[in-house]
């Protein structure tokens, strides 16, 4: 926890408490029951519990109200060869190569394999939309009229069966998918692509763990994770501020991605 105390000798306006408590609790059920029994007067709840708080009496419940923030799986183009998650690290059935997503293929068949409706209508009650780019509802340049991705295995077995010229269709492959601790609605993502990619080939071995928030993010920048779930809430709400992070080759996703800079980007343009 983080505690903060009020500066009596601070030249402006007091702030109006004299003590700040920031605590991390990283399991649901007891961050609930710190707000229901009064011992926060704030607190993060997943989106998939807003229905159990519906019910709490004394709290003030706001819904509906838009978000422009972006939620996506990144594929990672060049992992390290230290990655834990990648098994042999070899396309023999008990790994991946450190290139494995460089194969467009690959990428295809792992978005084919996710159960949009599922995890919008089910993990999300509601409250999310799949996006049909960076760019989302209410911000610049939005189109509505992109094609979308959809749960498709028999695509996906399809493109299975042309990664890697046919190797990964007939050897298999083994890896771990990592999510940030206590992120339940990310957990049930990876945990729904898993189940979906397995089930298409007994060959197919992913798994998800959980890793905490500090090693998660060390970890991306590290190119450690074949795929990492993360999020985007924008610095200004403006399309270059979702285009840029998402597909410029020198945006702050690409270069946790492994994705090459071309020869203008590097030249800052």
């Amino acid at each position: 926890e983080i505690s903060m105390i009020r500066n009596e000798n601070y030249w402006g306006k007091k702030a109006f408490f004299k003590r700040y408590i920031r605590k991390t609790v990283e399991e649901w059920t007891t961050r609930k029951l710190m707000l229901e029994n009064g011992d926060a007067d704030w607190a993060y709840v997943p989106v998939e519990y807003y229905g159990e708080m519906d019910k709490v009496s004394g709290l003030t419940v706001y819904k509906k109200l838009p978000s422009v923030q972006v939620e996506g799986f990144m594929f990672v183009y060049t992992i390290s060869e230290d990655s834990p998650f990648v098994g042999s690290g070899k396309l023999d059935g008990a790994g991946i190569p450190l290139d494995f997503f460089s194969d467009s293929n690959v990428r295809k068949a792992f978005t084919y394999c996710f159960n949009w409706d599922v995890y919008i209508q089910q993990v999300m009650q509601g409250n999310a939309v799949q996006p049909d780019s960076p760019i989302v509802k209410g911000i610049s340049y939005y189109n509505p009229n992109i094609p979308k991705y959809s749960f498709d295995t028999a695509k996906a077995t399809e493109v299975f069966k042309a990664a890697w010229g046919g190797q990964v269709w007939e050897k298999g492959f083994t890896m771990t998918m990592a999510y940030n601790a206590g992120n339940t609605s990310r957990k049930t993502a990876c945990d729904i692509l898993a189940a979906n990619i397995n089930a298409l080939n007994p060959k197919f071995h992913v798994t998800s763990a959980a890793q905490q928030w500090t090693s998660y993010n060390a970890q991306w920048r590290k190119y450690l994770l074949p795929v990492f779930n993360c999020g985007w809430l924008p610095d200004y709400t403006d399309a270059h501020n979702y285009i840029v992070p998402f597909m410029a080759s020198y945006g702050a996703f690409a270069r946790f991605q492994g994705i090459p800079r071309s020869e203008e980007s590097r030249g800052g343009k």
